[in-house]
């Protein structure tokens, strides 16, 4: 029959037939034709399929096929075969048609042609399960349907949670695809308590489509949107970092025009993740509504402790930054103290070129950062290429760096170098001012024993090895002064805050108030305390440290261990 045709059959093969044809037109018997096709290595193309090396047996009866035996190679890879036809009109029309099912072992480049990049993060080969319908009039009606089933064990997805999976694990999944005239129409993706996915495609890529995460049904589309690619759902955990990260390298290393068009040009996220781990912490039930296009990134987030948006340009730069804006900022922990005694790792270098960070603005209306409480938090950073410096260094830019707390104000810059040998180093400056010294503090976290004071000259200079986010006390080098005028020291009760404590030196006199308490009494109101310090291998050196008062001068040597937070001072009161 001419619907043979539509196979596309060729190659040696043996064929025989037994056939009742009808010679008398008053016979009522009908025409009969049945068959045995045994091919011989022959080959078979359908749809844009393409088996070679066939063997077995096809059995028919008119345009009734049955074949359990079929072996031949789709991909080069070895695949048994299955022929049926179903079509009875008793058969749902969804099923009536040509079955061809079919066993193989594949790998997703098998598919994929030209292969993108991303395919290196799906490595291996898994078994798969494969039904081809073809309708019950193929020359005519030229539609396909292939359902797939696999375990996907041996396949390994190299990507974050959720999406990660080792190869020697498994995840049950199912997709359908429809054809018309040999292209993808539709594809459905299913992974049971994952994930469900529809998409739309051409012979261009993916035309509309949504991804749904979860068995939750927040932020799920009714509807596929034309050029739009919608991900939905609940999650249970998300790594920002490790996202960025895994999307940052494929993102340099895609260069393929090609891929870059197989997505819809708008990328729209609308999820809700129980636990965001980002920024070094936790946050809990965090919304996230954002769009991607031509223009970038267009992120909101709006959690009770952080809220704000993120805007990503497709290419940063200074006079259009990344910029991440958010109104709050609230650490869900109170900041580590560091262990005593712990040793000290090796140092290895950040491997990141600063150069090659994005132009950045971030503003922070409110931060809350365990007991530091600080308001309009304002920073610009941008790239310097090596081309750019006299020395030939890398660079990353901070410039200015702002925060105000309701007492104090502090301006500063940063900086993270590349040397032309390819070693990374750090600095950071600050000034600081207030008019209230021990309020000052109290919004810094700091356990202290000021009740006033004014902050006048006083600044901080440190430098490290590495990038700015591998500060370390014991690799740090640095110096600073502290000038406080007009101050008053309060009767003190022992606290547990440390560290900013050990910075301003303002843990001394409270100490001292252990010892002469009876010479303070409920406080003290001093002239001015004059403080210079310098900062090496991790002990803060007090060079200089002197308090005058009508009732007493004070003068103190000695330094402050940053690693294991104790103290090491010697101390000459004299009275006035």
């Amino acid at each position: 029959p001419k619907d043979l045709d539509a196979l596309n059959l060729s190659g040696a093969a043996q064929l025989e037939l037994n056939m009742g044809i009808r010679l008398d037109i008053r016979d009522q018997v009908p025409d009969r034709v049945e068959g045995w096709y045994r091919p011989q290595n022959a080959r078979l193309q359908t749809f844009g399929l393409d088996f070679s090396k066939l063997n077995g047996e096809l059995h028919f009866v008119n345009l009734d096929f049955d074949s359990q035996n079929l072996r031949a190679e789709l991909k080069q890879n070895p695949t048994q075969i299955r022929v049926s036809s179903h079509l009875s009109p008793s058969t749902a029309s969804i099923d009536r048609g040509y079955h061809i099912e079919m066993d193989t072992q594949t790998q997703l480049g098998d598919w994929l042609q030209p292969a993108p990049n991303i395919l290196a993060k799906l490595p291996g080969r898994f078994p798969l399960h494969a039904r081809l319908v073809l309708s019950d009039d193929p020359l005519n009606n030229p539609t396909m349907r292939l359902d797939l089933a696999s375990d996907l064990s041996g396949l390994g997805i190299d990507f974050p949670a959720p999406l990660y999976k080792a190869a020697t694990t498994t995840r049950p999944t199912e997709a359908r695809l429809d054809f018309k005239n040999a292209q993808i129409e539709h594809l459905s993706l299913t992974q049971p308590g994952l994930l469900d996915g529809q998409f739309k495609l051409d012979d261009q890529g993916i035309k509309a489509g949504a991804v749904h995460f979860g068995q939750d049904n927040y932020g799920k589309t009714q509807e596929l949107k034309a050029d739009e690619l919608h991900l939905s759902g609940m999650l249970e955990s998300f790594n920002l970092d490790e996202w960025i990260n895994a999307l940052s390298t494929h993102a340099g290393q895609n260069n393929n025009e090609q891929e870059k068009t197989f997505l819809p040009p708008t990328l729209r996220i609308s999820s809700k993740i129980r636990q965001l781990h980002a920024l070094g912490s936790v946050w809990d039930n965090v919304p996230i509504e954002g769009a991607h296009n031509a223009q970038g990134w267009n992120i909101e987030l709006d959690a009770p402790r952080v809220s704000g948006q993120i805007i990503l340009p497709p290419q940063p730069t200074p006079e259009a930054p990344l910029e991440v804006k958010l109104s709050r900022l609230i650490f869900p922990e109170t900041p580590p103290s560091p262990a005593q005694n712990t040793p000290v790792l090796p140092f290895e270098p950040s491997p990141i070129d600063p150069a090659s960070l994005p132009a950045l603005h971030l503003s922070i209306g409110e931060l809350s950062y365990g007991d530091i409480k600080l308001r309009e938090i304002d920073l610009r950073a941008k790239p310097q290429a090596a081309i750019a410096s006299p020395k030939g260094e890398s660079a990353w830019l901070i410039n200015p760096l702002s925060a105000k707390g309701t007492s104090l104000a502090v301006q500063g810059n940063a900086a993270w170098r590349r040397t032309f040998e390819g070693h990374p180093h750090s600095a950071l400056e600050l000034a600081f001012s207030s008019d209230n010294v021990g309020a000052a503090l109290t919004e810094l976290g700091a356990k202290h024993a000021l009740r006033s004071g004014t902050l006048d000259d006083t600044h901080l200079g440190l430098s490290w090895p590495g990038g700015l986010q591998q500060f370390d006390w014991a690799r740090a080098h640095g110096q600073g002064q502290m000038h406080i005028l007009d101050g008053e020291i309060d009767k003190v009760e022992l606290g547990a805050g440390r560290v900013l404590g050990l910075i301003s030196l303002t843990e001394l006199p409270r100490r001292l108030m252990l010892d002469f308490g009876d010479v303070f009494g409920k406080g003290l109101h001093f002239d001015r305390l004059d403080s210079e310090m310098t900062l090496n291998d991790g002990k803060l050196h007090a060079t200089r440290f002197e308090l005058a008062s009508s009732a007493l001068k004070l003068k103190v040597s000695g330094y402050s261990d940053m690693r294991d937070q104790s103290l090491h001072y010697q101390m000459v009161a004299t009275p006035s």
